[in-house]
């Protein structure tokens, strides 16, 4: 009586060693039954800009939120000195707040994402 290798040592489950795709339920957050976790996070964001700005002085704060807030749509606006960076809240579209944050200080930009 002889014995398949593979039957010694996978009992009869012959594995697959090479896999040419993956299922999107694998990653989480994907699309699959946990995907609720970045709808949550996308609420949470959904109103929230973030720019980066050049701001020197409490002049330049004052400055920028005097202007920020008087656009139609802007709930608040906090600024941050230290990392130069101005989060506004509401429903204002990003491409016209950049538009006026450029016009208070032309080196104005989203802030960006480090990953």
């Amino acid at each position: 009586m002889s014995i398949n290798p593979n039957e010694m040592f996978y009992r009869g489950y012959n594995p697959a060693f090479f896999y040419g795709g993956y299922d999107e339920y694998w990653i989480l957050g994907q699309g699959g039954p946990t995907s609720f976790l970045n709808d949550e996070k996308e609420k949470e964001l959904k109103g929230i800009i973030k720019l980066k700005m050049p701001l020197c002085c409490e002049g330049c704060v004052e400055k920028v939120t005097k202007k920020l807030k008087q656009m139609e749509g802007v709930a608040s606006v906090e600024c941050n000195t230290e990392k130069q960076k101005v989060t506004v809240r509401g429903e204002a579209k990003p491409d016209h707040v950049l538009a006026a944050a450029k016009k208070i200080l032309p080196r104005s930009e989203f802030w960006k994402v480090e990953k």
